[in-house]
């Protein structure tokens, strides 16, 4: 994969952008070119969550993972020298890549459909909580299936809904069970986007997207005892739909553009009220 990343002819370029969490800022970068990098994440299998993955590997994966890992953190470091300037896709991984390249950078939240995801009416108090997202380890579906179970609440899981599916399946829950740890996390924000509160696991990128108090709740560990609390308190409070929708609104579209034009070529604030409804970048 680095090689590949290299292998490419960049010569007739000025301006770089590489959104990755992997190898692709490896590139080569030709001489008087400036090269953005668009970060997710350091990659998670390298760093962060070498660990899981090597845990849940295969007997060949543990193989490779033993011989290559130390050869591609040398070179996923390297590759780190070609980048100009790194953008963040959220506070949370803002410090991994500090952490990792030693590279302060600029934070951009990904932008999310949220005008899609409001446009249909709400169901008025909803009848389950939702659990969204692939069904991989670290998303920690197995603590929302726990803690339902134990609470004899309806929980629906969405694994492989499309985008029609997901919104109605929003629209009719009470919450979102969010309890894995995400480096942004879209789910939260499509859920909000819906009028739909989050009960989210307090760590990651849910922190820079709930509202804690009016647009959801977070519990402390990961543990099903601790989501279970959570839910009992999200139960015992009222919601306003129309608060989870304004927040939402911090991640649409144009505030992602407007931020991102800005870092790309150079352009200062405009002046008065902020057109992303935020200050800064």
């Amino acid at each position: 994969m680095p090689a590949a990343s290299r292998s490419l002819d960049l010569s007739e370029f000025d301006l770089l952008v590489s959104s990755e969490s992997g190898p692709a800022k490896g590139v080569r970068k030709p001489a008087g070119c400036r090269h953005v990098c668009y970060c997710h994440t350091p990659m998670r299998y390298l760093w962060d969550m070498h660990d899981e993955y090597m845990r849940d590997a295969g007997p060949a994966g543990k193989a490779a993972m033993a011989v290559f890992t130390r050869y591609l953190r040398r070179q996923d470091l390297a590759s780190a020298d070609s980048v100009d300037e790194f953008v963040a896709n959220s506070a949370f991984v803002a410090g991994r890549i500090k952490r990792i390249y030693g590279r302060d950078s600029t934070v951009v939240h990904p932008p999310v459909d949220v005008e899609w995801f409001s446009r249909a009416p709400r169901t008025e108090g909803g009848e389950y909580y939702l659990f969204a997202g692939a069904n991989v380890k670290y998303k920690r579906k197995d603590l929302a299936e726990k803690a339902c179970a134990r609470m004899g609440r309806r929980l629906v899981t969405a694994t492989n809904a499309t985008p029609e599916e997901l919104r109605d399946l929003y629209l009719g829950a009470k919450a979102l069970l969010f309890p894995g740890i995400e480096d942004f996390g879209i789910v939260p924000v499509e859920s909000q986007a819906a009028g739909t509160p989050v009960i989210a696991f307090g760590e990651g990128g849910a922190l820079e997207t709930v509202a804690k108090g009016k647009t959801g709740l977070f519990f402390k560990e990961q543990t099903v005892e601790s989501l279970c609390n959570a839910i009992e308190e999200f139960e015992s409070r009222s919601w306003n739909p129309d608060e989870c929708r304004a927040n939402a609104l911090r991640f649409r579209k144009e505030a992602f553009v407007s931020k991102m034009e800005r870092i790309l070529f150079k352009r200062a604030a405009a002046p008065g009220p902020d057109p992303t409804g935020e200050a800064g970048v």
